[in-house]
C-alpha cells in the first residue's frame, strides 16, 4: 500500500483548494467539537473540528495552497503535540509577550477609522468594571471573588483563547488567568492609543514594544541559529559519515559567499526569494549556469535540505530552486587524445624533483597520470592512496580505492604497464602512509590541495586546450578508451566507481577484472 501525504485539495465546482485533515486518533475524543484557529496566508481562520479538520484556503492558485498548507499543517502538527504533551505552565514574559498580539490586532485594525473618542472611553470603563466585578450579570452572585473571576472571564476570556488558539497553546488554569489579566492591560494599552488618534494625534506609542514576541520552544530554539553554526553542525555530521573534504570546502565556500550577499547570518532568515536573488547575482557576476547548478544549488540544497529534515529549520528554502543549463556544444572528445596522453605520460615518466618541490608533489606528478589513465579514478582518489592501498591476491597486483563522493571502496586490478613502468617497485620501496602527500607538508589540507597543483603542471605541458580538463580528462579518456576496447559495461562501471544497482563490492574475482583491465592497448612512451 502506497501512503499519500495531505494535500490541498481543489473543489470540484469553485475551483478553491481546501486544507482538510483528520484528527489523529488518539485525540479525536479531545478535539471533536474544540475551535481550531489555524492561519491561512496573512490570516487566522477557526474553525471547529469534528473526525477532521477542514477550512477554505481561499485560494485557487496551486502554488498557493501549498504554501498556505504547509503553513496550516505545520501549526496544526505543533497544536496536537501541544494536546498531547498536556497543559504547560506560562511564563509571566509569555503571558505579556502573548497580550502583545491584543495590542497590535486592536491598534492595526482601527489606526486609519479609530471612530469617536468616547467609544475607547467605554472600552476602558469596562475593562475597569471587569476588574472590579461590575461587568455582566454579577449582581445576584455571592463573594467579591467570585463576581470577578465572572466578569473577568466574560470580558476577557474569549480574546484570550482565540491567542492562545493562533499560537497552538495549551496551558493550565492559572497560566490562562494570567493570560487573561495581561490581555486586560493590552486592550487598555490599547484603547488608550485609539483614544489618541480618535482626538488627531498620532504621536507613536512610547511603550509599543514593550511587550517583546512570543516564541515557542521550537521557535526559541530556531532563533538562535546562524549560518554558520547550520553549517558547522551538517559539517559534523557529513564529516562522520565520511564525505569527501573537498565537497565540505566547496559547500563551506557557498554558505561564506551566502552568508555575504545577505549582510546577515541569522539561518531563519533565509527564503526561497533570497536564494533566487543570490543565484541570479552569480548567473550576473558571470559565473557559469553549470558551476551554479552543480555547486552553489547543489550546496544550498543539500545542506539547507538537512536543516529541515532534522528540525533545525521548519523547511527548506532552497527545495524548489532551480537553474536551466544550455548544453554545451562539443567541439572535441572531453578526454585526452592520443597525442597529449602519451606526452603526459611521457612527461610524468621522465619527472625529476625541483629543489623547492615536496617529495610527495614530485611523485605524484610521477605516477598519479599513469595510475588515472589505467584505472579512471579522480585524481583526488588518486592522490589518496596509501602504501597499504596496494597488495596482491595470487598472481594479481591490486589497488584499494576509495570513492571521493560515495566514500566506499572498490579493488581494481593493475595494468601490467604499471609494473613495467616501475610504479610496484616504488610502492614496496615506499614508506607506511600517504604516497602523494605528507601531512606535515600539506598542514592538514590532505590529498585534496596536490589535485590543483597536478592541473598546474599538466598545462605546463602545453595542454591548454581549454575544452579538456587537466585532470578528468583521464577519466574521460578511459571511459573512450574502455568502449573502443569491448570492456564489459558492468565491470568498467565498477572500476571507475559508478555503481549499478545491485553490483555493489560483489566483485571478488580478481582475475576476471584483471582480464578486463589487460584489454586496454599499451602506451608507448
Amino acid at each position: 500500500m502506497v501512503l499519500r501525504m495531505a494535500s490541498p485539495i481543489p473543489d470540484k465546482t469553485s475551483g478553491i483548494f481546501y486544507f482538510r485533515v483528520r484528527v489523529p486518533t488518539d485525540l479525536l475524543a479531545r478535539i471533536k467539537g474544540q475551535t481550531v484557529t489555524l492561519p491561512v496566508g496573512e490570516d487566522l481562520v477557526s474553525v471547529t473540528a469534528s473526525d477532521v479538520v477542514k477550512l477554505s484556503l481561499r485560494t485557487r492558485d496551486p502554488r498557493k495552497a501549498k504554501t498556505y498548507f504547509v503553513a496550516a499543517n505545520a501549526a496544526l502538527s505543533a497544536y496536537w503535540e501541544s494536546i498531547r504533551k498536556g497543559p504547560r505552565k506560562l511564563y509571566h514574559k509569555e503571558a505579556v509577550a502573548l497580550s502583545g498580539e491584543v495590542y497590535r490586532a486592536f491598534t492595526s485594525a482601527f489606526e486609519d477609522e479609530p471612530g469617536s473618542y468616547e467609544r475607547w472611553a467605554t472600552v476602558l470603563d469596562d475593562n475597569e468594571a471587569a476588574r472590579t466585578g461590575s461587568y455582566g450579570r454579577t449582581a445576584l452572585m455571592i463573594g467579591e471573588v467570585g463576581k470577578v473571576d465572572y466578569a473577568m472571564e466574560r470580558r476577557f476570556g474569549p480574546i484570550a483563547d482565540a491567542v492562545l488558539r493562533a499560537k497552538g497553546l495549551v496551558i493550565d488554569d492559572k497560566s490562562r488567568h494570567r493570560v487573561m489579566v495581561q490581555v486586560g492591560e493590552a486592550l487598555d494599552q490599547a484603547a488608550h492609543q485609539l483614544k489618541n488618534y480618535a482626538d488627531g494625534d498620532y504621536t507613536a506609542d512610547p511603550k509599543a514594544d514593550r511587550f517583546g514576541e512570543f516564541q515557542t520552544e521550537k521557535q526559541r530554539r530556531i532563533a538562535a541559529l546562524t549560518i554558520s553554526g547550520l553549517f558547522d553542525a551538517w559539517e559534523k555530521e557529513a564529516t562522520h559519515l565520511h564525505r569527501a573534504k573537498a565537497t565540505i570546502n566547496r559547500y563551506r565556500s557557498v554558505f561564506t559567499n551566502l552568508r555575504v550577499f545577505l549582510k546577515h547570518d541569522d539561518a531563519t532568515k533565509i527564503t526561497a526569494e533570497d536564494l533566487v536573488r543570490f543565484k541570479d547575482a552569480r548567473l550576473a557576476e558571470g559565473i557559469s549556469g553549470k558551476t551554479i547548478k552543480d555547486g552553489d544549488l547543489a550546496a544550498l540544497k543539500s545542506v539547507l535540505g538537512w536543516a529541515a529534515e532534522n528540525k533545525r529549520l521548519p523547511s527548506n528554502p532552497a527545495a524548489e530552486l532551480t537553474v536551466r543549463v544550455a548544453k554545451r556544444k562539443l567541439e572535441r572528445e572531453r578526454g585526452f587524445n592520443d597525442q597529449e596522453a602519451k606526452h603526459i605520460l611521457k612527461a610524468a615518466l621522465a619527472y625529476s624533483k625541483t629543489p623547492k618541490e615536496s617529495a610527495g608533489l614530485a611523485v605524484a606528478k610521477k605516477w598519479v597520470p599513469w595510475l588515472c589513465a589505467f584505472t579512471g579514478s579522480r585524481v583526488s582518489e588518486v592522490t589518496a592512496l596509501r602504501k597499504e592501498s596496494f597488495r596482491s591476491e595470487g598472481d594479481v597486483s591490486v589497488v584499494r580505492i576509495f570513492g571521493t563522493k560515495t566514500g566506499s571502496y572498490r579493488d581494481v586490478p593493475l595494468h601490467p604497464q604499471l609494473e613495467a613502468v616501475g610504479l610496484l617497485n616504488f610502492v614496496r620501496q615506499a614508506s607506511s602512509g600517504p604516497l602523494f602527500y605528507s601531512e606535515k607538508d600539506q598542514k592538514g589540507r590532505g590529498p585534496e590541495s596536490q589535485s590543483g597543483k597536478l592541473a598546474k603542471w599538466v598545462r605546463s605541458l602545453g595542454i591548454d586546450d581549454p575544452r579538456v580538463q587537466p585532470n578528468h580528462g583521464w577519466r574521460h579518456r578511459f571511459t573512450t578508451v574502455s568502449r573502443a576496447v569491448s570492456m564489459d559495461h558492468e565491470k568498467r562501471e565498477y572500476i571507475v566507481g559508478h555503481r549499478l544497482p545491485g553490483l555493489g563490492s560483489v566483485y571478488g574475482d580478481m582475475a576476471g577484472l584483471s582480464a578486463e583491465i589487460g584489454k586496454l592497448p599499451w602506451y608507448e612512451v
